[in-house]
């Protein structure tokens, strides 16, 4: 395996929790960081765009999801 293949490999083997924080960054336009605080510190986005988007990706009704 070269370094080329390697790095070429890791796109693809993104666990898949950075993958969806990465998604729902780039749908929102907002940054990863601001994702994983929505997520682990239970901080509810104001823009309530984002939350439909959170429910939609989720299935999780919006009156669940926090």
């Amino acid at each position: 395996m070269t370094l080329k293949n390697y790095y070429e490999r890791l796109e693809r083997e993104t666990p898949p929790k950075t993958a969806f924080v990465k998604e729902i960054a780039e749908e929102c336009q907002v940054t990863e960081v601001t994702v994983r605080n929505w997520i682990s510190y239970g901080i509810k986005p104001k823009d309530e765009k984002h939350i439909e988007i959170l429910s939609k990706k989720t299935n999780i009704p919006i009156d669940e999801l926090w």
